[in-house]
């Protein structure tokens, strides 16, 4: 955690990439549940044909894990797609990781109770978007 000043913080992972993995898990998590139940398979199906738990289902689901490019192909094929549709593209990570930095500015926000130090941020938000 890296303390800018009492009540605002920010997770380490912002500042060495693991932001950006989170965000490919989140992402891939999404598109495989998506997916699962555009094809109306339940986890325990898909588990089944993936030689694998019901449990790693949900936990690549929920973004937990990530599943390896193996698994990626296995699953592609059991749910009918290319491995591409379970890949998110840049401009997709990019998309997902400016809502998932404006979600960690707001609660950041939340918690500062000091009306200049909010200004502090304010201004420098309004001065980067000239």
């Amino acid at each position: 955690m890296v303390v800018f000043w009492e009540g605002a913080t920010m997770d380490h992972r912002q500042f060495n990439g693991e932001g950006l993995v989170d965000t490919l898990k989140k992402i891939i998590g999404t598109r495989i549940k998506a997916l699962r139940k555009h094809r109306s398979l339940t986890q325990e199906a898909l588990a089944e044909a993936m030689a694998c738990e019901t449990a790693t289902i949900g936990r690549y689901e929920r973004g937990e894990f990530s599943p390896s490019v193996e698994q990626i192909a296995k699953m592609a094929d059991v749910l009918g797609v290319s491995p591409a549709e379970i890949i998110p593209s840049s401009y997709e990570i990019s998309r997902q990781e400016l809502v998932d930095l404006r979600e960690k500015l707001f609660t950041v926000a939340l918690c500062i109770d000091n009306p200049a130090k909010l200004r502090v941020i304010l201004d420098l938000a309004e001065s980067s978007d000239k």
